[in-house]
């Protein structure tokens, strides 16, 4: 059982801005690059765009997406409208098919730094077109597609970056023929979540096994007629699908093979559907949604709000009505937190949320090191975000689950590096360590910089990088993280660097240092031209074990005196707090730490048998007849702040009756009768603490067998 901290944030809407600047042409697809600037397709020929043509929308000086620029970039081979779209791991943009124009059966690869197009090898033979074919990036990089017209029934195509050549991919589970106008969901497994056309059915691709596999029936029709909204993955953990009947839908993964859980979401408001029309995950947690009526206009705008599970009609950017269909329309996530919006028009609009971003979805970096031919390396957490970003369906992709490197100086000067080889492009990866590479941009100017990492514009704390060439070269380039509980001990305690003059003269350097919980064994010397080189060894004091449980960063400074070169080293001591949850995975063998009440008796143990336990050595197997039993814990608590509750459950007797509940004080978090044997179940809660301590309570009961639970600490 987790407890994660989270602040709260406002209700409010957000604002809409126009563009100061109209774009070449009409826009309709919109695309982030790797360094920072949007690339925008043509729209469609028949309102005025060319079909082959793109754009790029650069940021202005102060990182401004509303006062940027417009550039023209290289054309297409072939024109094409609504198509598969996916930013590639080396950062090169790969797109696929088109329901209209020249390039159905085509894909075509772009080179940013070329700015060039080549076309691909011919798809599997026997596909007719992928038309408006949905796609999604693998774990490995490479690209799933599903053709409109498949060479094999229920046949999908896989893209392989590395010898650029199509493969015939994984047949469809269910007797599908195709995925046309559904939408995918990456989960955090790396597995790609669909609802089958045109009903209830669902499936997954596991790309561990290339194959895909029949998942749980879907509570309520999504699609209206032959069209769906957007899918999401949730903070929280479950996807989120908007359906063009106006109904929604939860799913709760399994992390594995199993069946995942569905359950009806709430209905949108006012007879409002999506279909075929984009939706954005935005860094508040909330997402804009762009609804109709049934019959297609005009469209208003809305923000799902997952903590209330209510819709909410926001302005849009004209008002309350936009008199446009949701098809012709477009989201794109920006790195400083806007939603960037079209609507097949040269005039752009940003959407700037209220609120703060999710701490939840905050990347983190943990070093940053030269790689010797001018470029650098990241590495860090959550880097690749907690959602795919904006989404659409088959129509259009728009993932941004990828880091950027924005840098900014002391006057207000933003600047982008350009990432590439990310180490993947999974979501929700937790404490995970992450990597990408990153150029810096021609124009960058010598100085100190804040860097920071953005994820679908939710941006890491800053770390100072410094830029200028100089004599005086430290090696370790990357500074110490070190992590335990608080109080200690933390692991590394040290870490040495080595000075050496590279230059032609003499320099004299100094470390600086104002961290009270950091040592330096040496703070000054002279370095000659090839002499011996200076070793400093730089160690965490007994100061760090009497910090409170957080993370906290220090940057030491060493300096070459001669010409005042910096070069920064970023010290991070993460000090973990203790689980709020005393025994939550029932590791003592016993229920230590619990208080039991209700229906007690011979069916509550603690057991080792491998059936009843998720992860560790023990499980809890409860499940009393006729009426309810109860394990609580009463946690101190902040009032106000947002906790995380997650736990698992598996039921093996589906007969019933049965039931389980899970309150957070005076809040049912989940209350079902006769539950499913659907395998292995992770709830998780945002919940919020009303006083400065609350009851987390657990019910079971199990007529006919027990209810095996376990929670996951």
């Amino acid at each position: 059982m987790v407890l994660a901290l989270v602040p709260g944030r406002t209700n409010a809407a957000g604002t809409w801005v126009p563009l100061t600047n109209r774009a070449p042409d009409d826009i309709d697809n919109l695309l982030l690059l790797p360094d920072g600037t949007v690339m925008a397709a043509s729209g469609e020929p028949g309102a005025g765009g060319i079909g082959n043509a793109w754009y790029r929308l650069t940021p202005d000086g102060n990182g401004s997406y509303l006062n940027g620029t417009w550039s023209t970039l290289a054309p297409m081979h072939y024109d094409r409208v609504y198509y598969s779209s996916q930013v590639l791991r080396d950062g090169r943009v790969l797109v696929a098919g088109g329901e209209y124009g020249t390039g159905t059966n085509s894909a075509e690869i772009y080179d940013p730094v070329g700015n060039t197009w080549t076309v691909t090898p011919p798809p599997p033979a026997g596909q007719v077109r992928f038309h408006d074919s949905v796609s999604e990036t693998l774990p490995n990089g490479n690209v799933l597609v599903a053709p409109v017209t498949p060479a094999v029934y229920g046949g999908t195509d896989i893209y392989d970056i590395t010898s650029n050549v199509w493969v015939a991919g994984p047949i469809l589970a269910n007797n599908n023929y195709y995925q046309d106008e559904a939408s995918w969901v990456k989960l955090p497994d790396g597995s790609i979540l669909t609802i089958d056309p045109f009903g209830t059915n669902s499936e997954r691709y596991i790309p561990a096994l290339n194959q895909w596999i029949s998942d749980a029936n879907v509570p309520v029709e999504i699609y209206g007629g032959y069209e769906m909204g957007a899918g999401f993955m949730l903070p929280d953990g479950r996807a989120f699908f908007l359906g063009g009947t106006g109904n929604t839908t939860f799913y709760t993964p399994s992390g594995n093979t199993n069946l995942g859980v569905w359950q009806a979401g709430p209905v949108m408001p006012d007879g409002m559907v999506a279909a075929d029309a984009p939706a954005a995950m935005m860094v508040n947690g909330r997402i804009l949604c762009a609804l109709t009526p049934t019959n297609g206009v005009p469209t208003s705008f809305y923000e799902y709000d997952l903590v209330a599970n209510s819709f909410t009609q926001v302005d849009g950017p004209l008002g309350q009505n936009f008199f446009s269909i949701s098809d012709e329309m477009r989201m794109l996530d920006l790195p400083d937190g806007t939603v960037l919006f079209v609507s097949d028009n040269s005039q752009l609009y940003v959407y700037q949320p209220d609120g703060s971003p999710l701490p939840a979805g905050q990347p983190g970096i943990s070093t940053l090191a030269p790689n010797g031919d001018g470029s650098y390396h990241l590495t860090g957490t959550l880097f690749n975000g907690i959602s795919e970003g904006a989404a659409y369906g088959d129509d259009a992709q728009m993932s941004s689950d990828y880091p950027l490197v924005r840098l900014a100086s002391s006057t207000g000067g933003v600047y982008y590096g350009r990432t590439y080889n990310w180490s993947g492009t999974s979501i929700m990866t937790d404490t995970n360590i992450v990597t990408t590479e990153f150029t810096l941009p021609a124009s960058l100017p010598v100085g100190i910089y804040s860097l920071v990492v953005t994820a679908n514009g939710n941006a890491s704390a800053p770390v100072p990088f410094v830029f200028s060439p100089d004599a005086l070269l430290v090696i370790s380039a990357n500074g110490l993280f070190s992590a335990g509980t608080a109080g200690g001990p933390f692991s590394p305690a040290a870490i040495t660097f080595t000075l050496t003059n590279v230059g032609a003269a003499s320099i004299n350097w100094s470390l600086g240092n104002t961290s009270l919980w950091l040592n330096a064994s040496l703070t000054s010397g002279l370095l000659t031209p090839g002499g011996s080189a200076a070793t400093v060894t730089v160690s965490l004091n007994s100061a760090a074990s009497n910090l409170f449980f957080g993370t906290y960063s220090a940057t030491l400074w060493f300096t070459n005196l001669n010409d005042q070169f910096v070069l920064g080293r970023t010290f991070t001591l993460q000090a973990s707090p203790p689980q709020l949850v005393q025994n939550g995975g029932f590791e003592t063998g016993d229920f230590t730490g619990w208080t039991q009440s209700g229906n007690i008796d011979s069916y509550e143990t603690i057991v080792t048998d491998p059936a009843f336990i998720h992860s560790g050595n023990y499980g809890a197997k409860i499940g009393p007849g006729g009426s309810l039993y109860y394990l609580s814990q009463t946690l101190p608590t902040a009032p106000g702040q947002l906790y995380l509750v997650s736990f698992w459950l598996v039921n093996y007797n589906g007969d019933g009756p049965n039931q389980f509940l899970a309150d957070w004080g005076a809040t049912t978090l989940f209350n079902q009768l006769n539950l499913g044997t659907d395998g292995w179940m992770n709830l998780r809660y945002l919940v919020t603490a009303a006083a400065t301590s609350t009851t987390l309570q657990f019910g079971f009961r199990n007529d006919p067998t027990i209810l095996p639970w376990m929670t996951s600490a």
